[in-house]
């Protein structure tokens, strides 16, 4: 806030009055600002997203902002081209005229799989659209909390060093995995790696939703030290401002909670749906056909 002065010339009383004017900072001037130590912690969460044109924001020149038009757009026709190559896909499979047992559950798995990840794919486009407000007020949210505890890179290392351990690790164990694929199984292609890469969007966003309350929990953890730091009987003599500070992080910390819960519970409810559905799948071919991996694979609608 800027206080200034403004000189008010009164000529019916040859007074000359002083009036102050408050200067009141534009909205994104006060909050989109981004710290350099929670942007350290943030970037390989929106690194991950970013990977696959799903990301819940962009920081630039220390600032959060939604995504631009553009940028959901191109989203947008990305998925809108895998969806209709993985129609073509199962179209093409439809052709097949061997339909024994084996073969057509595991085509109307396959079905079963591109009808539920097109929905997850599409919500995922939904959330990162319709909640883009709650994916920033999420951050900044947090870094008041963080300027409230004077939460710092000292604090924060050893959760950014494992957020980069956690990501490199996932993508070169599923790289291999896909090695392994190519290699073993020749009628595997490029078709198969990019459908298996597609599906860890979803994934992703646990895997962030992962991250974020994993942050959270350590901002708690600071908050919690700071308050048994009052046993101290000298720390009582402080002022009411302290427990001002401390009572407004607590409500920050539950109003990013929140916000977590209002982003990807949609998102979760839906991952434990997939997995429910994949496991009974598996299940069932085991216990009622009998096939070979070779089998699944040659299959059309998996290359």
């Amino acid at each position: 806030m800027v206080l200034t002065f403004k000189t008010v010339c009164d000529k019916r009383n040859k007074k000359i009055k002083v009036k102050p004017r408050i200067n009141m900072p534009t909205e994104a001037k006060l909050n989109n600002e981004i710290d350099k130590d929670l942007q350290s912690v943030l970037k390989p969460l929106n690194l991950i997203q970013g990977l696959f044109i799903m990301a819940k924001y962009k920081i630039s020149d220390n600032r959060i902002q939604k995504d631009t038009l553009l940028y959901n757009l191109l989203s947008i026709i990305c998925l809108i081209i895998y969806r209709l190559v993985n129609f073509y896909k199962i179209t093409i499979s439809s052709l097949n005229r061997d339909w024994e047992g084996t073969r057509f559950f595991i085509y109307m798995s396959n079905i079963n799989d591109t009808i539920f990840y097109t929905f997850g794919f599409v919500l995922n486009n939904c959330i990162n659209i319709f909640y883009s407000d709650s994916n920033i007020l999420l951050v900044l949210k947090l870094q008041q909390v963080h300027r409230i505890l004077k939460i710092n890179s000292k604090h924060l290392n050893d959760l950014i060093s494992f957020y980069w351990r956690f990501i490199i690790s996932f993508f070169i164990s599923h790289l291999l995995f896909e090695m392994y694929f190519i290699f073993q199984f020749p009628v595997y292609t490029m078709y198969g790696v990019l459908l298996s890469f597609a599906i860890l969007t979803t994934d992703i966003n646990i895997i962030y939703a992962y991250f974020l309350m994993k942050l959270l929990n350590k901002t708690l953890r600071v908050w919690i030290e700071e308050i048994q730091k009052l046993r101290n009987f000298v720390t009582f003599s402080i002022n009411d401002s302290y427990w001002i500070e401390m009572f407004n992080a607590f409500e920050y910390i539950l109003k990013v909670y929140n916000f977590i819960r209002k982003v990807f519970k949609l998102m979760v409810s839906y991952c434990f749906i997939i997995i429910m559905t994949e496991t009974f799948i598996i299940i069932v071919l085991y216990s009622f056909f009998t096939f070979t991996i070779v089998e699944i694979m040659s299959f059309p609608c998996h290359f």
